[in-house]
């Protein structure tokens, strides 16, 4: 189904909702989704409980590498970046109980025809607009702070004393920067409004950014090039520097053992052990993006049916919001002083609550 208004026309803009048939529009035109017979309630409860507990995860999460890292007896320049991702990260879980589940409450209650003419009247519209430069800002906010671990972590091991001399001023400036280009990244499809549309998904209850099919069949190459520049590759050269970090890191640290300095060994395994973990939360970047990458692509070149892609299509969706828990997993699993500093502010707070209470 196209866009009703006429500005738009594209295939991806069809009527889904997860748990109902894609036959709902003429079965409930008339009957709100919750009491419309093609509409599963037990499967939509599924759905937004499960959404519910990723965004808990998420907000939780994050919060608490906030306010433990600022507990920290060495504060690192990586915790400050760490802490940094995390605040961009939050944005992912408060948009699932603002966004996700204000939408979630109000179709359930639209009909079919409403809900259409809903999702007519938003397109491009500053809703729908800041609506979906946010939820691209926080993979794009990912993106470029893991870029920035990168580089910091290059630094560190190539450069140890300059990288020392480094002042936290600077290391906030440079965090300032990356916020910028985030932001300015997300909004990039907002530039060429011929090419991209904003609009409200039901399939996922948010407001989402995609490719006018006409645009991207007659200007691909442009298309293409912006995806590349702003988003392909940065993720290449986060894995180059990487890769050039582990091979550096390794080769100093054999000559450290020849030359039989451990001071310098053990600082640079430190270095490498961090390396390792910039490493996973790039796997884990990558497994909760691709898929949707892929999908998306998918969906172009082979022209799937509405049918076809709802469900798979809901669930890399919100995978990839999980990529706002990488940091939180990678954090608490691989850094022992971190897991302590959440203990002490748990005993912390505990402790406050027991006094106020008494």
């Amino acid at each position: 189904m196209g866009n009703q208004t006429g500005q738009v026309e594209y295939d991806f803009n069809c009527m889904s909702v997860v748990f109902c048939t894609t036959n709902f529009t003429t079965e409930c035109e008339n009957v709100t989704l919750k009491a419309c017979p093609v509409c599963n309630m037990r499967y939509a409860a599924i759905f937004i409980t499960l959404v519910l507990i990723l965004g808990f995860m998420i907000v939780v999460g994050n919060v608490i590498i906030i306010i433990s890292t600022r507990t920290l007896k060495r504060q690192s320049k990586v915790d400050v970046i760490r802490t940094s991702l995390a605040g961009a990260d939050v944005l992912s879980g408060l948009n699932i109980f603002t966004v996700v589940v204000y939408h979630f409450a109000k179709t359930l209650n639209w009909t079919a025809a409403e809900l259409v003419q809903y999702q007519a009247s938003v397109v491009n519209t500053a809703p729908a607009v800041i609506g979906a430069v946010v939820f691209v800002f926080t993979v794009t906010s990912s993106l470029y702070h893991l870029l920035l671990l990168s580089c910091e972590r290059l630094y560190a091991i190539q450069w140890p004393i300059s990288y020392k001399l480094q002042s936290r001023s600077s290391l906030h400036r440079v965090l300032i920067g990356v916020w910028i280009i985030s932001a300015l990244t997300a909004s990039v499809p907002g530039w060429f409004p011929k090419r991209f549309a904003f609009n409200y998904y039901s399939l996922i209850f948010v407001y989402y950014p995609s490719i006018n099919q006409d645009a991207f069949v007659k200007q691909y190459g442009s298309v293409l090039s912006l995806l590349v520049i702003f988003i392909v590759l940065p993720f290449a050269l986060t894995m180059v520097m990487l890769f050039v970090t582990l091979c550096i890191g390794h080769r100093h640290f054999k000559r450290s053992e020849r030359l039989a300095n451990q001071d310098r060994c053990r600082s640079i395994k430190k270095e490498l052990s961090m390396v390792v973990h910039m490493i996973l939360m790039m796997l884990g970047f990558s497994a909760t993006i691709i898929p949707l990458v892929s999908f998306s692509i998918a969906y172009f070149t082979l022209k799937l049916g509405c049918g076809k892609i709802k469900v798979p299509y809901a669930t890399c969706f919100y995978l990839g919001l999980g990529n706002s828990l990488v940091n939180v997993v990678v954090y608490s699993l691989l850094d022992k002083d971190f897991r302590q500093s959440v203990k002490n502010t748990c005993k912390r707070y505990r402790r406050l609550y027991v006094l106020r209470s008494t």
